[in-house]
């Protein structure tokens, strides 16, 4: 979804990634006040159209294939949950790996971070709150955003 200008919504085509480029396939945003000072024009957006959210959850597609030699994909983790597995799977040898491409696993936390800081949510306790909304009801998360009806996490949801 992108906005053409301001409160017009229209679908875009699937881009194909070029040369030292990659595809996120995003399935969750989160969306704030700047998308909304965007709307309302307090701050344009550098060009049109603009795809709101800058808080994107989702997947990459295609990388691999379209690093340079020697070129070294990062992700934050790499978990053993089925969809990875089935992903990982689809590794083509000589499109992906060849000519020392590479993938890299990183956490930024270790495992005794998170048990620390999961003890400490509890004990404080912290509970999130969040608003979900399908990525259709855009306009109705950014109108509530504005009239402060919303509390918490605006999350748009493909």
């Amino acid at each position: 979804m992108v906005l053409d200008r301001p409160s017009l919504v229209n679908e875009l085509p699937r881009p194909e990634p070029g040369p030292r480029e990659l595809l996120l396939e995003v399935t969750a945003c989160g969306v704030c006040h700047t998308e909304r000072d965007e709307i309302e024009g307090r701050t344009p957006p550098p060009r049109l159209p603009v795809i709101p959210g800058h808080q994107a959850v989702g997947r990459v597609v295609e990388a691999l294939a379209n690093l340079a030699p020697g070129g070294r994909l990062v992700i934050n983790a790499i978990r053993k949950e089925d969809a990875d597995k089935d992903e990982l799977s689809r590794i083509h040898y000589p499109t992906h790996l060849w000519m020392e491409k590479e993938i890299k696993s990183v956490a930024n936390v270790a495992r005794r971070d998170v048990i620390e800081f999961l003890r400490l949510a509890a004990e404080i306790p912290i509970k999130p709150e969040v608003q979900t909304y399908p990525l259709e009801e855009a306009n109705r998360a950014l109108v509530e955003l504005k009239e402060r009806r919303i509390r918490g996490a605006k999350v748009l949801v493909l």
